[in-house]
């Protein structure tokens, strides 16, 4: 039926082309008055040409009405004076029955987008599941699906038993990276999970019947299995079982024209499997095969997150770098295990993760920081505003003087640079922590006069000895801090007076010092610091290492501190990634919160602190200069390298809170207007209707149900699209009777284009509420094409910027209300979410018991 619609819609539209009255088109199909092909004997049958200009006319004519008698409806008093009734007949506010025809065939006739199907698939899993009721599982979702149609999941309770992920990221060639997702021993990576209470439905497909009927002989058969947290019960079987995914992934990516592209031949392999073996389990892996293409899934997500690390600017100064200037690689380890494993499950929901993270980077300085200050080409101004650029300016200055000088066989400015630097952080409990920060480091007499100028290194040089030197130790306990033996030797400050450049050398000795502070804010509780820093003529600039292993830094992080962190990244972790921000009447834009459909669950938080039961990591961070041995006929280079590692050991209490909130995190904001009105339905006749009915737009449709009817929304007695609304000739008929507001449809009962009318009766204040809703939703609808243009310049700004490009074209159906293409880089092309200030809460099943309420 609903294809049908749609064909009749599409030939509608054709019919209204300015060719279609031509001779040698004549409405693209066949001689007025003769039809293409016969029905059966009895069976109605009209010219669709006739029908459009009957509905045409008879339009016209109710345009007119409307005209004339506009004084007159105005002047109609409601009995709530500050109730205004609008236009009686009008499909959009600001439209003429014109303007709406040339939207009409504007917007595309075909329906079903992504949005508009998850919208809807989202409110019947909330009647089918309700969170009255099923509200504390942690994954309650709805899958629209083109094999089972909407596919209903439920899993009451989950938990991580195993994971390990090796990663390795790193230049292969000249132009060209390499991606590799392994396991251990170059294996299959893996994730074994354990879930209970599975139930998934799918109301239009059968498959979910044979399951339930296997699952009751496969049941029988299972053997008994003790659990201390389940009791004695069967192993597996349709309610729970361990779910295992094993996957491997080879990619290779080329820089091309300043962007990357995917070089054909992507190798990935993924196997999934629930249960450990029998007839459900077999039914299951087959629906996971239905559902598909989870290998190409994997590489849609992961591809997008890891090509968007290099953006454009930085994929065009690496193309014009070779592999030997610039090398790149990234490894990691990811690594967790369950404690207390019994069997596919665990005795506990503590997880034990650790996580190994190492990028290592050899560039040419000498030969890179050159080629990218000439592309970037900054002003003067930016370049005195930034330290950074004048840094950078001030050693490509050294290295073409260098060059200039005949002597880069001795080495250029970095030459014997070290920088070293570890961060080690210890959370016994959730509510304190110890940092630990230790360094050397090491800046050359060469890097000093390059970056600070021959004239202030010899001011800040002592004449004798030949080193300056500060060494010492401070510490703070509450509201003491203790300095012990600070000592200060030929320390210099440079001045200038009348012209003459001079300089105060200081050397002093502080053996023991104690000072009473005001009560004491911030992060710390105890600081203990150390330092031993050096200034030689001929080593340069040296930070020691403490002789006796005290750390530069120890810290006790203070128990406000913690919470006030935990909090803020609770709050940051529950703010959506995107929210709509264009105009009201634009599809894709923003709704007010009185248009807005309510949350059917809160939304979710995610307490960090209670997660995290403990943890020790580290951070380790070492720069050291390279001279690269030349080949011949070319000069030698001096390298950069870097290493950045990450160690950490990690507990966290991951229990049903955990995943319900992780999960279920992402609330989507499907861009439709929703409103509820409780009325009373029936056919249009002198009298009102008596029958209690309840109106509900929502996902761009329209619902009326008889009340109390056989349940909730269980006795529909009226649905259409408002997309398909709109595409009509005719305009959605209200007008007033006594002191109700109705509103006119028609109910296809008897054919195609004779229907008897009915109508649908309520309260002023209600019902203009609603006219309102049709409006809006109307006027979004109007605009698809339009926002669809708007996408498209931002995505190509969204290009631009980040240097991810798309290819092909997506496809735009009339109730489309997000098009954007997805940028893993760009949050502003991500699905948006519900904003995190509107928190208004009403379940499917209050709205209707509330409904219920008002007429009994």
């Amino acid at each position: 039926v609903m294809r049908m619609a749609t064909a009749i819609s599409l030939q509608k539209v054709r019919f209204r082309d300015p060719r279609a009255t031509e001779p040698e088109w004549n409405y693209g199909s066949h001689e007025e008055g003769k039809e293409e092909y016969l029905l059966k004997d009895g069976q109605v049958q009209r010219n669709l040409v006739k029908v459009m200009k009957d509905r045409e006319m008879q339009h016209f004519v109710d345009l007119q009405h409307v005209e004339l008698n506009k004084k007159e409806a105005a002047a109609l008093e409601l009995n709530h004076s500050e109730v205004v009734l609008p236009a009686a007949s009008s499909m959009l506010s600001k439209d003429t029955a014109e303007d709406v025809r040339s939207h009409q065939s504007a917007v595309p006739v075909t329906t079903g987008s992504p949005e508009s199907q998850k919208c809807r698939a989202e409110e019947l899993l909330n009647l089918h599941w309700p969170p009255e009721k099923f509200g504390d599982a942690v994954l309650r979702k709805a899958f629209p699906t083109k094999a089972l149609g909407v596919v209903y999941v439920i899993i009451q309770q989950m938990q991580l038993v195993k994971f390990d992920l090796r990663g390795t990221l790193r230049r292969s060639d000249d132009t060209t990276f390499s991606l590799m997702l392994t396991g251990p021993n170059n294996g299959q990576a893996f994730v074994q999970m354990y879930l209970d209470g599975i139930d998934f439905s799918a109301p239009k497909s059968n498959v979910p019947g044979f399951v339930h009927q296997a699952s009751v002989l496969d049941h029988v058969f299972r053997p008994m299995e003790h659990h201390s947290r389940m009791g004695t019960e069967r192993a597996g079987g349709l309610k729970r079982g361990p779910l295992r995914v094993k996957f491997k992934m080879l990619v290779e990516f080329q820089m091309k024209n300043g962007h990357w592209e995917v070089k054909p031949g992507a190798l990935s392999d993924v196997d999934i499997t629930f249960g450990n073996g029998g007839a459900v389990e077999s039914m299951i892996n087959t629906l996971l095969d239905i559902f598909g293409k989870v290998d190409e899934l994997l590489l849609e997500t992961l591809w997008p997150m890891v090509v968007n690390y290099f953006p454009e600017n930085v994929v065009q100064a690496l193309e014009e770098v070779s592999k030997k200037d610039g090398q790149l690689a990234h490894h990691f380890k990811i690594v967790a295990q369950c404690q207390k494993q019994i069997g596919d499950r665990c005795g506990s929901d503590r997880v034990d993760f650790f996580i190994k993270d190492l990028t290592s980077v050899d560039v040419a300085t000498s030969t890179v920081l050159p080629m990218y200050l000439s592309n970037l080409s900054p002003s003067k101004d930016a370049m005195e505003e930034s330290l950074a650029l004048t840094l950078l300016n001030s050693y490509v200055n050294c290295t073409f003087e260098h060059a200039k000088s005949g002597k880069s066989g001795e080495g250029g400015p970095l030459q014997g640079m070290l920088g070293q630097a570890i961060l080690s952080l210890s959370m016994e409990d959730n509510t304190r922590a110890q940092v630990n920060v230790s360094t050397q480091a090491v800046a050359p007499v060469k890097m000093l006069r390059c970056f600070l100028g021959d004239r202030v290194l010899t001011g800040l040089l002592p004449k004798e000895p030949s080193k300056s030197q500060l060494k010492g130790a401070v510490s703070l306990r509450q509201n003491e801090l203790n300095i012990s033996k600070v000592q200060l030797q030929s320390f210099r400050l440079p001045f200038a007076v009348s012209g003459k450049e001079d300089a105060i050398e200081l050397s002093a000795t502080l053996s023991r010092a104690e000072l009473v502070l005001n009560e004491t804010r911030g992060m710390m509780e105890t600081l203990v610091g150390h330092v031993d820093l050096e200034l030689d003529a001929a080593k340069g600039l040296i930070l020691r290492r403490i002789a006796d292993g005290y750390p530069l830094l120890s810290m006790d992080v203070s128990r406000k501190f913690l919470e006030s962190l935990f909090h803020r990244v609770g709050d940051k972790w529950a703010t959506p990634r995107n929210v709509r921000t264009g105009a009201q009447h634009s599809p894709a834009g923003r709704i007010d919160e009185e248009w807005r459909r309510p949350r059917a669950q809160p939304a979710q938080s995610l307490d960090f602190q209670q997660l995290l039961v403990k943890a020790d990591a580290s951070v380790g961070v070492r720069f050291s200069e390279r001279e690269q041995e030349p080949q011949l006929g070319e000069e030698p280079q001096e390298h950069l390298q870097a290493h950045v590692s990450l160690l950490l050991h990690a507990t966290l209490d991951m229990n049903s809170f955990f995943w319900r909130a992780a999960l279920n995190r992402k609330q989507h904001d499907y861009g439709f207007i929703f409103a509820s009105v409780v009325g009373a339905w029936g056919l249009n006749a002198q009298d009102l209707p008596k029958q209690a009915a309840f109106l509900q737009i929502s996902c761009d449709q329209v619902q009326i149900f008889a009340l109390p009817g056989r349940g909730p929304f269980e006795q529909q007695v009226y649905s259409k699209d408002i997309h398909e609304m709109f595409m009509q000739t005719g305009t959605p008929e209200f007008e007033r009777i006594g002191d109700k507001i109705c509103w006119k449809v028609q109910l296809k009962v008897t054919g195609w284009f004779e229907d008897p009318n009915y109508q649908f009766c309520g309260d002023a204040n209600g019902m203009i509420s609603i006219q309102q809703a049709l409006h809006l939703q109307l006027t979004r609808l109007a605009s698809v094409l339009e926002a669809q243009d708007e996408a498209k310049v931002a995505d190509e700004e969204s290009t631009k910027t980040t240097g991810v490009r798309f290819t092909g074209e997506e496809e735009v159906f009339g109730d489309s209300t997000w098009f954007r293409r997805y940028n893993a880089f760009d949050t502003s092309s991500w699905s948006p979410e519900i904003p995190v200030d509107y928190q208004k809460v009403e379940t499917p099943l209050q709205r209707w018991h509330k409904a219920v309420r008002q007429v009994t």
